[in-house]
């Protein structure tokens, strides 16, 4: 999974804090969406959660933690 398109390419800046904001959570849910359909979980009842809990545990080491914890806690879900 390429990462880098998940990347904020606004510079905080040269933009509005509601701008940034904005397009960092677009960017965020196209991630939570694409996490979704690679392992299966579109349709399942706790997808929500799981990436709640993904995003607060990693989401401070960036986007590989929080993959690799999705991926880690996916597997209870099965």
């Amino acid at each position: 999974m390429d990462l880098k398109k998940y990347e904020n390419k606004l510079e905080y800046k040269n933009v509005s804090r509601d701008a940034y904001r904005a397009e960092d959570y677009r960017l965020r849910m196209l991630f939570k969406t694409d996490l979704e359909k690679k392992f299966g979980l579109k349709l399942h009842p706790k997808k929500d959660r799981l990436f709640e809990i993904a995003w607060d545990d990693g989401h401070s080491n960036g986007y590989s933690e929080v993959y690799w914890t999705y991926e880690k806690l996916s597997e209870l879900l099965d």
